[in-house]
């Protein structure tokens, strides 16, 4: 039985030997290249040469242009709120009333008091006060060419002076109460007058800060109207770019708010002077606002054209590599050859490229990051680089 195990044991051995032999023998040699011999697929563009512009972007709060603060320059009690929250406003359309029967009585007595000083004055010329000032002027006058000339005594002078300096006192008393007069019914009128507020500029109520019955102080806010017409953002420039902008230039303003809406904005002005602590340059930028979608407070993206190259040889920014050395892969023939490369401004998914390539020769943009220099490729897809 141990020798019948033993055949059993030697025989399938056998079998196994031939097995391999045969099948080792007469398998075919594959015909697949290495993988790292793989022909790569990559999509090509062409290098074109176009105008490239070169935009920063800036953040910043929009604010209405026109914004004003309704405040009362008299006090009083308020009797009156003509407009809400929310409400289109005129300039010059009443805003809020304020007690007037004070005021108006104030009013009365100041005019009340300019007649009776009026009253006094034209009495006082219907006595001949004019004329006995105007003599006693020139006696003055004609006694000082006297006394100069030694024909007058100096107390007969002085008698003429005062004779005069009292005639012209009491004239001038009088005009004096008229115009004293006159000024309290000016400032009467004014605090009149301002028992009524109205708005200084047309725009929209933003905010109200007043109800009938609250006494309003002077200087107190009550109202704000704002005007969106115009909407203004203020930008830091740094120092580096200030010289490529200028006042005029048309800008980019993009409002997420609005679902990335973009409106055209025009830069107003640039401060002439940079801020000693950051070194940059505030400018201020105009913003229309059709339809007044855009309201104040609002954040925007504003995009500023800051450089722009004229002809210059671009190719997509995904075609050039490397972090410090900017280099391209080059198709030549059905090979990547890696180019090292100059680069410049960008904008719009494009780079301008300012040395080691030529209009017209093709980069790979996809499946660069595949290739190494000198690999075989096959191009699947040719691409526009407009």
């Amino acid at each position: 039985m141990f020798v019948r195990k033993n055949k059993t044991i030697v025989l399938i051995i056998l079998i196994l030997t031939v097995v391999f032999y045969i099948t080792g023998c007469g398998a075919k040699k594959s015909d697949t290249k290495p993988a790292g011999q793989e022909a790569v697929p990559v999509k090509v563009v062409k290098a074109v040469k176009c105008d490239i512009l070169h935009t920063d972007d800036f953040f910043a709060v929009l604010s209405p242009k026109n914004e004003v603060t309704i405040t009362a320059k008299a006090g009083g009690d308020i009797t009156a709120v003509k407009k809400e929250l929310g409400d289109r406003v005129e300039k010059g359309e009443i805003l809020i009333e304020l007690e007037k029967q004070a005021a108006l009585a104030q009013l009365k007595q100041a005019e009340a008091g300019l007649a009776a000083a009026k009253a006094n004055l034209k009495a006082l010329e219907g006595s001949n006060l004019l004329s006995q000032l105007n003599q006693a002027e020139a006696n003055y006058n004609r006694m000082k060419e006297l006394f100069e000339a030694g024909a007058v005594s100096k107390q007969q002078l002085e008698a003429a002076e005062v004779q005069y300096n009292s005639v012209k006192t009491g004239y001038d008393a009088a005009l004096a109460q008229v115009k004293q007069a006159e000024a309290a019914v000016e400032l009467a009128r004014t605090n009149y007058d301002n028992t009524v507020i109205e708005s200084p500029i047309s725009g929209w109520v933003s905010m109200v800060n007043a109800k009938v019955g609250q006494v309003a102080a002077p200087g107190s806010p009550l109202m704000r109207v704002v005007d969106i017409d115009t909407l203004t953002a203020e930008i830091s420039i740094p120092e580096s770019i200030i010289n490529n902008i200028e006042v005029g230039q048309v800008v980019k303003v993009e409002i997420d708010a609005l679902g990335g809406r973009v409106f055209k904005g025009i830069l107003k002005s640039i401060s002439p002077s940079a801020d000693p602590m950051t070194h940059s340059f505030i400018a201020e930028v105009e913003v229309e606002n059709p339809g007044r979608v855009i309201k104040g407070g609002m954040f925007a993206k504003v995009s500023l054209v800051t450089d722009s190259h004229m002809g210059a040889v671009t190719v997509p920014i995904d075609a050039v590599l490397g972090d410090v050395n900017k280099f391209v892969y080059v198709l030549d023939d059905k090979t990547a050859k890696k180019r090292d490369v100059a680069v410049g401004i960008s904008s719009g998914g494009l780079v301008e490229v300012v040395k080691g390539l030529k209009e017209g020769e093709e980069v790979i943009v996809e499946g660069n990051n595949m290739v190494s220099d000198g690999q075989e490729v096959e191009v699947v897809s040719r691409g526009d680089n407009r």
